[in-house]
């Protein structure tokens, strides 16, 4: 085949090669395009949706939300779009055989995972499934209350998924069009080059002679760029021939003088070649960094009008001279003394740096010989002053180490203790010789199992560093907790080498967090919950009525005729019958009960998780029972009658203020049937109720 039709042949491949990966590339670019694109406008219509259904659903407008769904029937990259109400049922689809079914029966694959996502935090979801070409859209749908009060009890959720692949396929087909267009120019460039190849044959004899000629005038870098197996081209390549073994050769020395450079200018140490004048000829980076000079400032001239100091250089010219009866220069004779076998090896000199500032330097000298005859020196100095810092900085380390408050504890890379400071053996009563070697956590306390471990050092792995609370015990057993912090350390190339755990006993602080706690929520007369805690704790049982349907009771309670007694036998006499009081109410209810005084002889009962009413008034009647037994006061028997009103949760309230009214008229129910029993709240009672108030 002729050179013409090959080099065309191999422009057409090129070609066609291109554009291939061209389109390859747009591809992938594109898809990425689309995916961010669809994303957009994914988050963008479930806010508009979710804004508009939700003021639908607080005007009770289910045709508009219907509406507003069907409207989005006409996209074509749409695949399903459905709102489910709070209980799951579908309101509205764009499939209308989907309406009135549960989103859960139907085969669209809906993640319950992140509906529960988008329900519980109010947020929209946008997921993307590359090996399906489908995204999907989630976001919550809720009534005003539920979402000013973050509750996801009534709230539903909309689900938007569309085609991915329709809008691929679009833009796939424009650059398809575009790649037929380029192909058909590359076929007409193909014609014009094999014509133009025609007239310029004659350019490459030309060049094949230029070539020649510059060989011949000892050029030696020339080349003939003709390639093939014409004449023309086995000319050119027998003229290369030639040239090549010289090249060669110069790129060896190129290599080798690149090497050597490379060697020196990575090195940590200042290295500085002079010649037997003491003229610098080379400067490494290492010596631009501790000097200050830039390596074109100071080649070319005499090192000692640079760097050395005089009077340092003075000093030691004349010790030397006399320590070995030889009279030195002031000059290079102090410095390179030990290639001619006269001092040792080394010495300690001051270098002066470019802003002015001295610092010292171990200095290391060798001779350049080439045939017996001495070319030059090489100096090596060694940064004294970097070396007495970092000595400095690692006696400073120490001394913070030893003397810190806080427990210091250093680990190998398999998390064995390799040192602990004194912080660490007072806090934890174990010495430094009872640690070594041991693992990290060897005293951590019961409360922990291997899952909490196991995660904590996840995180440690993952982030490098993990902070929080953890339980440790003393070496006598005691359990105590600390605030830890736990550190990985690596060496420059991201190895592991150490972990480094540094923590503070917050035994007082957790002992102050208690007592605090203890003022906040329970009363300080009977030891019971206090009104604080009793609401948080009704509110808990509401919540739980509402979520999980479960049936609670709350019996509020009244001590009769206690005024008389207070008044009678004094305050401290009632604050004793008060806290007797709570004591056997205390010890007539379960554990999971609660039990509370609201104030002077007023007290509560919440009886959790019962299966009807009779377990409520079988508790009262334990109440009741508990009573009836005297109580000592002041070596006096006294006999306290109490009036118990009984509301069932959530049958006779779902709210707070409802639920407290309910037992408070049925406590005021009970008093006026006659005291030291207890009425059940009954649907038919009116705020009339209350005009037993006056019974105490």
């Amino acid at each position: 085949m002729s050179i013409r039709y090959k080099l065309i042949l191999l422009v057409v491949m090129f070609a066609c090669l291109a554009t291939a990966l061209s389109y390859m590339t747009v591809k992938k670019t594109i898809e990425h395009d689309i995916d961010e694109s669809v994303a957009s406008d994914m988050q963008r219509n479930l806010g508009r949706m979710q804004g508009v259904i939700e003021r639908f659903y607080s005007l009770n407008h289910p045709e508009g939300i219907n509406l507003l769904v069907s409207g989005y029937s006409a996209d074509r990259d749409l695949i399903e779009l459905l709102y489910a109400d709070s209980e799951g049922k579908i309101v509205a689809s764009t499939t209308w055989s989907n309406i009135g079914e549960y989103w859960r029966s139907l085969a669209l694959n809906v993640d319950p995972d992140i509906v529960d996502e988008v329900i519980d935090r109010k947020v929209s979801r946008v997921i993307e499934y590359d090996s399906e070409g489908i995204m999907d859209g989630y976001t919550s749908i809720c009534n005003n209350e539920s979402r000013a009060l973050l509750r996801n009890y009534s709230c539903g959720f909309i689900f938007y998924r569309v085609d991915l692949q329709y809008h691929l396929n679009q833009s796939i087909s424009k650059i398809k069009d575009q790649a037929a267009y380029a192909l058909l120019g590359i076929g007409v460039m193909s014609i014009l080059l094999l014509y133009l190849l025609d007239i310029s044959l004659s350019k490459r004899i030309f060049l094949l002679l230029n070539t020649v000629r510059n060989f011949a005038e000892g050029n030696r870098k020339s080349r003939s760029n003709v390639r093939g197996k014409d004449e023309v081209a086995i000319l050119g390549d027998s003229i290369n021939g030639m040239l090549e073994r010289i090249d060669e050769d110069e790129e060896l020395l190129r290599i080798s003088e690149e090497m050597n450079k490379a060697v020196i200018d990575s090195a940590g140490l200042s290295i500085i070649r002079i010649d037997d004048k003491g003229i610098i000829q080379t400067f490494n980076k290492a010596a631009e960094r501790q000097l200050g000079y830039q390596a074109n400032e100071v080649i070319g001239i005499h090192s000692f009008e640079i760097f050395h100091d005089k009077t340092d250089i003075d000093s030691r010219r004349k010790q030397l001279s006399d320590r070995y009866g030889v009279e030195l220069g002031a000059t290079l004779d102090i410095i390179v003394a030990q290639s001619n076998n006269m001092l040792p090896a080394e010495c300690e000199c001051t270098y002066v740096r470019k802003n002015g500032s001295a610092y010292p330097v171990l200095l290391h000298v060798t001779a350049l010989t080439e045939g017996g005859k001495l070319k030059g020196y090489i100096i090596i100095g060694y940064d004294l002053a970097e070396r007495r810092k970092s000595e400095a900085s690692a006696r400073m380390a120490r001394l913070v180490f030893e003397n810190t408050h806080e427990g210091i504890a250093i680990t190998d890379a398999q998390a064995n203790i390799v040192d602990v400071n004194s912080a660490y053996e007072a806090i934890t009563g174990y010495s430094k010789a009872e640690v070594i070697g041991k693992p990290l956590f060897f005293s951590v306390s019961n409360r922990h199992d291997d899952a909490f471990i196991n995660k904590l050092w996840d995180v440690v792995s993952e982030s490098s560093v993990w902070s929080g609370e953890i339980w440790d015990s003393r070496k006598y057993g005691e359990d105590y907790p600390r605030l830890s912090t736990i550190s990985k350390i690596t060496d420059l190339s991201e190895n592991l080498t150490h972990y480094v755990t540094i923590f503070t006993d917050i035994s007082e602080q957790k002992k102050r967090e208690t007592v605090l706690e203890e003022m906040a929520f329970k009363d300080p007369l009977t030891g019971l919950p206090n009104r604080a805690l009793f609401v948080d704790r009704l509110d808990r049982e509401l919540k739980s009525a509402e979520r999980y349907k479960t049936t609670s009771a709350l019996l509020f309670l009244d001590l009769d005729k206690f005024k008389e007694i207070n008044d009678t036998h004094g305050h401290d006499a009632g604050d004793d019958l008060l806290v007797e009081v709570a004591n056997r109410l205390r010890n007539s209810v379960r554990k999971s009960d609660t039990v509370a005084r609201l104030a002077g002889d007023e007290f509560v009962i919440i009886v959790a998780h019962i299966q009807s009413a009779d377990d409520a008034i079988s508790a009262a009647n334990k109440v009741l029972n508990s009573l009836k037994i005297p109580v000592v006061i002041d070596d006096e028997l006294m006999t306290v009658g109490i009036s118990i009103g009984i509301a069932m949760i959530p049958d006779d309230g779902d709210n707070q203020i409802d639920i407290m009214k309910a037992a408070d008229l049925a406590m005021y129910a009970a008093k006026r049937d006659g005291r030291g029993r207890f009425a059940v709240y009954s649907a038919g009672w009116d705020n009339n109720e209350l005009s037993g108030r006056q019974c105490s």
